[in-house]
């Protein structure tokens, strides 16, 4: 199970598996080009594997023109 804490709405969610950057956002109906992934301070990749037991942040960001 990894945990999500989103930015800036202050939620969190739980998934009951890990799997890459870019599945995980896809499972969130999120795209790379509107969600920063970060954990432990350090931005991510899409092609990074986050791992069970892992916790990471979903910073959401956007013009807003």
């Amino acid at each position: 199970m990894i945990k999500i804490r989103f930015f800036p709405q202050g939620t969190e969610l739980k998934l009951q598996k890990g799997g890459q950057v870019r599945q995980i956002l896809k499972k969130l109906n999120l795209s790379p080009t509107t969600a920063l992934v970060i954990k432990d301070n350090h931005l991510l990749t899409s092609d990074l594997f986050i791992k069970d037991g892992e916790e990471i942040e979903i910073r959401l960001v956007g013009s807003k023109g």
